[in-house]
């Protein structure tokens, strides 16, 4: 092969590299599929509460910089709870957080992989402490204790049983929204909740009438929490979207500051 057959040849071959390799970036800079994600969610500071009519607080944080790295545009549907839950299975909202996998969810929803965990714990009446440290949950409930239960909420294994037994579980005082639990208690018509310790700590202390309460050790439980998405409304593909961009989130010192317990 002559020397000029050599060069048109290198030449030739070069345009195509340089073609690929731009191929390539612009695949690459070029923006995901318009991802637009509606979020119901609820009051529960300190981790979310309304503020001037925007949702703030440092998980409403969290969603925000897991939807962004996610590239997704976000708008959020203030409501309960159990709201949340039927609108993920009707699909009038595509999302919602803090939420535990469960074989009935799964019937209606996908699941991201965990974002956080979730540390609950049992609050109960003074009374109720020598008992609290050799009895289980069930035997407290038998002897009178008035336990509040948040609907559609996921409590661990020591609830789960509780719940399953319907003598139980007749006895459990059932309300939408944990706010409703500490005006009950504050009244003298509860005993004991369920909550999360930093929630607790926020509301004693803005809402020093609540009444004496403490946490009874026996009842602590921590599992890991997830996004749900509505199967009507979100693919796999975008679960796994979201999933991607938890696994970035977690890597982040902001991440590693407030959620990696």
């Amino acid at each position: 092969m002559t020397t000029s057959k050599q060069c048109l040849l290198l030449t030739i071959t070069m345009i195509a590299w340089l073609s690929i390799g731009e191929k390539d970036a612009n695949a690459q800079s070029q923006p995901q599929e318009d991802c637009h994600i509606k979020i119901g969610w609820g009051d529960w500071p300190p981790y979310q509460f309304t503020e001037n009519g925007e949702p703030k607080g440092i998980q409403i944080d969290l969603i925000k910089q897991i939807g962004e790295a996610a590239n997704c545009k976000l708008s959020f549907i203030s409501q309960n709870f159990p709201d949340n839950q039927q609108g993920i299975r009707d699909g009038t909202i595509d999302m919602t957080f803090d939420t535990s996998v469960t074989e009935e969810r799964e019937k209606f929803a996908l699941f991201s992989s965990p974002y956080r965990n979730e540390v609950l714990a049992l609050y109960v009446r003074p009374k109720y402490m020598e008992a609290c440290k050799s009895q289980p949950v069930a035997a407290l409930i038998e002897s009178g204790m008035r336990l509040g239960i948040t609907r559609g909420n996921i409590y661990g294994e020591t609830i789960r049983s509780i719940q399953s037994t319907p003598e139980l579980n007749s006895k459990l005082i059932y309300r939408d929204d944990n706010t409703e639990h500490y005006k009950l208690f504050a009244e003298n018509q509860l005993d004991a909740f369920v909550d999360d310790p930093a929630v607790m700590a926020f509301m004693i202390r803005n809402n020093p009438k609540t009444g004496p309460l403490k946490v009874c050790k026996i009842a602590v439980s921590s599992s890991p929490v997830s996004l749900m998405f509505s199967k009507k409304t979100v693919t796999q593909a975008t679960v796994e979207r979201f999933n991607s961009a938890i696994a970035r989130v977690k890597q982040t010192p902001e991440y590693i500051k407030n959620w990696a317990w």
